[in-house]
């Protein structure tokens, strides 16, 4: 069976999070997560009826590919079917359900995949995203093959900075027009309170990927060295953070940890800022800590400016692809309209009639 709940926390600490599966396997027509929770309900235990399963699936955006992966949580407890991955050396169990043959693990650092966002939002993209106990480095070869396999003649707006190795890596790098940060620490961050929870000697590995963020890293200042050599031919977004966050302090000898300490900005606008020239970096101070400076909604002011700059730039370029030239808005507006109406792309359409094109261009001789 799995273990028991963890104990309870202090008042002071935050309540900790139900662990977290991921489950392979489940087959591409299971699309909403209804269906996929109904599957996983039907393989309880009688006794475990009250088990409440929040799922998130995760499709490919790769054709070729027959399964989706889901993001799973169980609350209070995981249920006894996942009892294998808590015994020796089991790192997967199956389970055969109603929607496919799902393979589980829980020893995963993120979920190193591209995804497309739902239909119907503002903005279309596909999503590569991972945890914080990451290797930043090692994820780098799988993201290029994703991207590889969903692109086709795309345009990349992303923020992430890679060597170029090869042919088709090169292709991706051509293709990224702008790069945007939230509050990332170029130039380190202090790694104290991180530090005093991880046990070195046992936890050597962990130890040395937080000491590769602290701001005296050689690592971080060779990448960033690396980077400005090349940044200067994207737009860049740089989201700092103002508000101050208590540092992490351990909280009794049960092992719980709490916010506590001293206020600190975690990431200065001197580690999140390039530096570069500002016709190149954009630089926007948010009214947010560092964990919240991304947790918004639809209303929230940061999600709003990013949502306004994927706009400009898509704007840009669909009216370069139409051959639009703002040296001269109005001819050219207007020359690249019949080639728009016949694209059948509305918004380009729009686009080039709010920059000065003619409705009474000519047509086969004809006004």
């Amino acid at each position: 069976m799995p273990p028991a709940a963890p104990p309870a926390s202090s008042k002071a600490a935050r309540p900790r999070r139900p662990e977290t599966f991921r489950a392979g396997g489940i087959r591409r027509s299971t699309t909403t997560t209804g269906d996929l929770i109904a599957a996983l309900s039907a393989e309880l235990t009688d006794e475990e009826r009250d088990i409440e399963i929040e799922a998130s699936i995760v499709p490919s955006c790769d054709r070729t590919e027959d399964t989706n992966i889901a993001l799973l949580c169980f609350k209070p407890n995981p249920p006894a079917y996942l009892s294998p991955l808590y015994n020796g050396n089991n790192d997967t169990t199956k389970v055969l359900t109603t929607v496919g043959l799902l393979s589980f693990d829980k020893s995963f650092l993120g979920l190193p995949q591209l995804y497309p966002t739902p239909p119907r939002r503002e903005i279309t993209a596909e999503t590569t995203i991972y945890g914080y106990n990451s290797k930043i480095a090692d994820y780098t070869s799988g993201l290029l093959k994703n991207i590889k396999r969903a692109r086709t003649k795309k345009s990349l707006v992303i923020a992430s900075e890679e060597k170029l190795r090869d042919i088709e890596t090169y292709s991706i790098y051509e293709a990224t027009r702008a790069l945007i940060f939230f509050a990332t620490p170029h130039r380190g961050l202090s790694t104290e309170d991180i530090l005093g929870m991880v046990d070195a000697e046992k936890q050597n590995e962990r130890a040395c990927l937080v000491r590769s963020i602290d701001k005296n890293s050689e690592v971080l200042q060779s990448r960033l060295h690396d980077f400005t050599k090349f940044a200067s031919r994207f737009r860049i977004f740089s989201f700092y953070e103002q508000k101050t966050k208590t540092r992490t302090r351990k909280l009794g000898p049960n092992g719980t940890y709490g916010r506590t300490g001293d206020f600190i900005v975690p990431v200065d606008a001197d580690s999140a800022l390039l530096g570069l020239p500002r016709g190149i970096e954009t630089r926007i101070v948010v009214d947010e800590d560092h964990t919240t400076i991304v947790k918004f909604n639809g209303k929230h002011r940061t999600y709003r400016l990013t949502i306004s700059y994927f706009w400009d730039l898509t704007d840009g370029w669909l009216l370069d692809h139409a051959g639009y030239n703002p040296k001269y808005p109005a001819t050219s507006a207007t020359e690249a309209l019949p080639w728009a109406i016949g694209s059948g792309d509305l918004r380009l359409v729009k686009l080039l009639l709010n920059n000065g094109a003619n409705l009474r261009f000519p047509m086969d001789g004809k006004t």
